[in-house]
């Protein structure tokens, strides 16, 4: 039997890193008891499931006490020795004291020394006898990690009952539609999403089909300056909608202004203003990483109720998975307003922080750049900033 020491830190992903690639049969964890206590049941749960291992073990240990931790760590360790297994230790991750009483067993029983560098994914070994080393000893194998599998893990899940239809889509007549209304935004950056939130509050989500008398549109203008630069515009965007092929039936007579939208799909990317950057960044991602998902509802217990009500969830536009890395995006479309950017900012650094660990990458994609008071705060919080500028014509 093959049987890993290794400690139980706060970062999910160190504490089985091991066991997605080398076939252990025991883990036995050393960490202090709080950390046991919230990390144990998901730990269990992934290394049974997901790795195949047949036992775990956790042992609560001192914060301080070294003799106490090293006498607790000596009568597991002597146990396995006793019967003949095959041990070796893990000390991805651990603290100061929990590595010095590492070191002294593993010159102690001559146990072979090992971690993992989680960013590169790379396996350190520390015993010059490269014979024992778990590398020689150890059948190796490869769990493929998954976006799944990584919220799990942080003790959340995914729920796909609130997944929308359109974003699941990866078809290219998909990307071709949104490579279309991209050009339509780089042609008219300034009111694209002013156009979208007019159509929005003007049309019946159930009917692809707006129509409008010319004396609303023109007394909508009018009382609500801000909406549009003036009635023109509204016709503008949509006439390049129209040579895009992605409205038809247009009517534009003294009296009515409408047309229909060629399909749902369209109308839903229109109508919320911000999903085509949503997209292209979607796209993006996906071609530079493992996995990639758009629109990720995060259930923070990991329990999904039949009332979507009792869930408590965040939405993150765009979520990844590179190696063991997942990259966190928030999407914001619009104007930089200064509470909008906070919020954003929080927010993105709140749920990367609850479900993507210390290893998480966050990023805030802007359609302008951001003043550099909040590009600082950004920097400060361990955001990268992403431009996706319409007047440049394609994002970069």
């Amino acid at each position: 039997m093959v049987v890993l020491f290794e400690f139980l830190g706060n970062e999910p992903l160190e504490n089985v890193v091991t066991c997605m690639n080398f076939a252990v049969d025991k883990v036995v964890y050393f960490g202090y008891l709080e950390t046991i206590l919230a990390k144990k049941e998901t730990t269990d749960r992934f290394l049974k499931e997901v790795c195949g291992v047949e036992q775990t073990v956790f042992w609560p240990l001192s914060h301080t006490d070294l003799q106490s931790v090293l006498n607790t760590m000596r009568k597991e360790i002597d146990q396995e020795v006793e019967r003949g297994e095959k041990i070796f230790f893990d000390i991805t991750g651990g603290e100061s004291l929990l590595l010095v009483a590492f070191g002294m067993l593993s010159k102690e029983y001559r146990a072979p020394m090992h971690m993992y560098d989680i960013r590169s994914g790379n396996l350190i070994e520390l015993v010059g006898d490269e014979d024992v080393n778990i590398s020689q000893v150890v059948p190796a194998r490869e769990i493929k990690l998954t976006l799944d599998m990584f919220i799990e893990l942080q003790g959340g899940k995914i729920n796909y009952y609130l997944q929308k239809e359109i974003k699941e889509s990866q078809s290219d007549k998909t990307r071709e539609m949104i490579e279309k209304i991209w050009a339509i935004v780089c042609e008219f950056p300034s009111y694209w999403t002013l156009y979208s939130h007019f159509l929005n509050n003007s049309m019946d989500r159930t009917d692809l089909r707006f129509s409008q008398k010319i004396e609303m549109i023109n007394m909508r203008v009018m009382v609500t300056p801000n909406i549009l630069k003036d009635p023109e515009t509204i016709y503008q965007i949509t006439e390049a909608l129209h040579e895009a092929g992605l409205v038809k039936d247009i009517v534009h007579d003294d009296e009515t202004f409408g047309f229909s939208f060629v399909n749902e799909a369209v109308m839903d990317i229109v109508l919320e203003a911000g999903s085509v950057v949503e997209m292209l960044t979607y796209q993006w991602e996906s071609e530079r990483s493992d996995e990639c998902k758009i629109g990720v509802h995060l259930d923070w217990d990991g329990v999904i109720h039949e009332q979507n009500e009792q869930d408590v969830y965040n939405e993150i536009d765009v979520l990844s998975l590179t190696g063991y890395i997942p990259t966190f995006i928030s999407c914001k479309m619009g104007k930089n307003n200064p509470k909008q950017v906070l919020y954003a900012l929080y927010e993105l650094d709140t749920v990367a922080g609850r479900f993507g660990g210390k290893y998480a990458r966050k990023v805030l994609v802007v359609i302008r750049e951001l003043d550099p008071l909040y590009a600082e705060r950004a920097e400060e919080m361990g955001i990268e900033i992403m431009v996706c500028d319409p007047e440049a014509g394609a994002p970069n």
